[in-house]
């Protein structure tokens, strides 16, 4: 530049390049003549529009004094004057039909510019514009190469570019050198070997994982596959590695390959531990006596073991999915359906009973227990359960079932037979004493006061005994219960109570039907009796509630006292007495519920729920449940 304004005559060369984006060329570089009075900072680019439009356009654009700027590009003129420059070239810098830049010449005086001199300007600014160009070519490929090499450094894997003739004409150098242990034969790769002749070699020693990869190059080599990729383990080395080998062709004119080598051993060591994971846990549950199944995060199953194959007699494709509920009797399968969704929604643990369809084809009761499973990372992965038979445990139970009602009624058969002959005889007898000491009494007005007052004391303790002998009759069997219903009863029992006892009583009954069955005012009423003999016996209260009530399809017993109460402890820490055993045998009988609060000085409250709606007899209800079981 310097030699250019000294050639020229002139007093300042800029170089500006042209911003693609906003279209405006900035300011590069200039040189300015010693001593000039030019004012080049002071130029703005956005007051040359209509310069950069020509400019744009690949033409040049000449302006010899200030009065050649045409009208509409006023600002040209204001910006000259600011800047010092009376006369300017502009000469525009292309590559083929582009323009990137532009040359400026300016003079503080007015100048010729004629014919000759604008073509020596161009030509220099061709010379400029193309070693401009080849700089920024060959920055830009030495970025390029730069940014390649560095990708290819910072892979951890072994990466390897063949010619077409299978030539290695780069490998990277990963952190660790693998370039030993991802060959397939028996020298490591490195430049200038030839992949394929590697493989060969080791192919003809009879590594089949060899022969496959020369095979798979081959083809991608052709250009028959656009892709090949295989696992293989390393034959070199002491230790067990594993590799992924991906190869897809090199783009671009001079063709080729391109292949990675991955490290997964990791990975492949860890499918092997979860495979073998897998195959212990597959022997340790066919090895299992009971049934066990698994299921997925759509919560259908996956897999069964043997016994539950065993058992169903079917093969395990036909049990896969949902197809295993097609054995579920009709009658349990909403209710299974209703636990098992509902757990997987709460993801929390369930327990379902539910009949099965066994291999031939007698349904049998299953109790299924099922705990969700989680990755690692905490993601739901569906359920595993375990199945176990317990129809011969429903039988037993119903066996004792059975037995425990025959019990319950051969007890309330006695009491009744007891209530009434100490009603109708042991009391009539008593009556009867009572009358001929009274008669005695009439006989013998003559005899000596004391022996009055002995009569007398006899008919009184035989009246006392009748009385007590009576109250035990109704204690043994209630005639208002049969008569009269159960709140009749219960309203007489807490009378008795209070005048047993002198404790203060409360009896509250409201819209208790009179459609109970019998069963059930008879389980409540000996409810009731249990409850106040245990509150006189052991709570020292000083008074009692007895509620009666019936909500929606149930009739609702409690039973509270302002007692010392007791500590309460888990049912299988604590010995019930036969009390308890018996209300609660009697509950059951009719799908009752018993439920007891207590604490020790807070007092005892103890509820029975019953539905209104029980089979006619508890037997026919187990016996016909047993029947549909079995």
């Amino acid at each position: 530049f310097k030699h250019f304004i000294e050639f020229f005559g002139i007093d300042c060369i800029s170089l500006f390049e042209l911003n693609q984006k906003t279209l405006q060329f900035q300011m590069m570089h200039y040189r300015s003549a010693p001593n000039t009075s030019l004012r080049m900072s002071r130029l703005r680019p956005e007051e040359f529009r209509w310069t950069t439009d020509r400019l744009l356009r690949g033409e040049a654009v000449i302006i010899r004094t200030r009065a050649d700027v045409p009208q509409e590009a006023a600002e040209v003129v204001s910006a000259l004057a600011h800047s010092g420059i009376h006369s300017f070239a502009g000469v525009p810098l292309k590559s083929a039909t582009r323009v990137f830049g532009a040359l400026f010449f300016s003079s503080s005086k007015p100048l010729g510019w004629d014919a000759q001199l604008l073509e020596e300007m161009c030509t220099i600014a061709n010379i400029i514009g193309t070693g401009l160009e080849r700089a920024r070519a060959l920055r830009d490929l030495a970025r390029s190469e730069q940014l390649n090499s560095a990708i290819l450094a910072s892979l951890p894997s072994l990466v390897a570019v063949l010619d077409l003739k299978g030539n290695i004409v780069s490998l990277n150098s990963p952190e660790e050198d693998l370039s030993a242990d991802v060959s397939l034969g028996e020298l490591p790769l490195r430049t200038g070997l030839n992949y394929l002749q590697i493989c060969r070699r080791a192919a003809e020693n009879g590594s089949s994982d060899a022969r496959e990869v020369l095979t798979g190059l081959e083809l991608v080599r052709s250009a028959q596959r656009n892709r090949f990729e295989m696992e293989y383990l390393s034959p070199n080395g002491g230790l067990e590695r594993w590799f992924y080998m991906s190869a897809v062709p090199l783009v671009g004119a001079s063709g080729g390959i391109v292949i990675s080598h991955v490290d997964i051993t990791e990975r492949k060591l860890a499918d092997l531990e979860v495979r073998e994971s897998e195959r212990r846990f597959r022997l340790m549950a066919d090895s299992a006596p009971m049934m066990i199944w698994m299921s997925g995060p759509d919560m259908l199953h996956s897999n069964f073991n043997k016994s539950w194959l065993d058992f169903t007699g079917r093969a395990v494709e036909e049990e896969l999915g949902d197809g295993w509920m097609g054995g579920i009797h009709p009658e349990d399968l909403s209710r299974y359906l209703s636990a098992y969704y509902g757990a997987a929604d709460a993801r929390r643990p369930f327990c379902v009973e539910y009949r099965l369809r066994r291999a031939d084809g007698e349904y049998r009761w299953l109790v299924d227990r099922g705990v969700p499973r989680f990755k690692d990372d905490g993601v739901f992965a569906g359920f595993i359960g375990c199945c176990i038979d317990v129809t011969e445990q429903k039988e037993t139970e119903r066996a004792r079932a059975e037995i425990g009602g025959r019990l319950i009624q051969a007890q309330e058969e006695e009491r009744a037979r007891i209530a009434r002959e100490l009603h109708d005889d042991i009391n009539q007898k008593l009556g009867l004493l009572a009358i001929d000491i009274q008669q005695l009494q009439q006989r013998t007005a003559g005899l000596a006061p004391d022996a009055q007052r002995s009569i007398s004391g006899l008919f009184e303790r035989a009246n006392k005994i009748s009385s007590d002998v009576q109250r035990l009759s109704h204690r043994l069997h209630s005639s208002r219960l049969d008569y009269l219903g159960l709140p009749a009863a219960l309203r007489r029992l807490c009378e008795e109570f209070k005048a047993q006892h002198q404790i203060t009583i409360q009896c509250l009954i409201q819209d208790v039907p009179t459609t109970v069955p019998r069963e059930t005012n008879l389980c409540l009423f000996r409810i009731a009796q249990e409850c106040l003999n245990n509150t006189a016996k052991h709570s020292g209260a000083a008074g009692v509630t007895v509620e009666l009530q019936c909500e929606g399809g149930f009739i609702r017993l409690d039973v509270t006292d302002d007692g010392k109460g007791f500590e309460s402890k888990p049912a299988e820490d604590r010995e019930p007495g036969l009390g308890m055993i018996s209300m609660r045998e009697r509950l059951r009988l009719v799908q009752g519920d018993l439920a007891i609060e207590s604490q020790p000085g807070k007092g005892t409250h103890i509820s029975a729920v019953v539905p209104l709606k029980v089979p006619a007899s508890a037997r026919e209800r187990e016996e016909q449940e047993f029947r549909t079981a079995v």
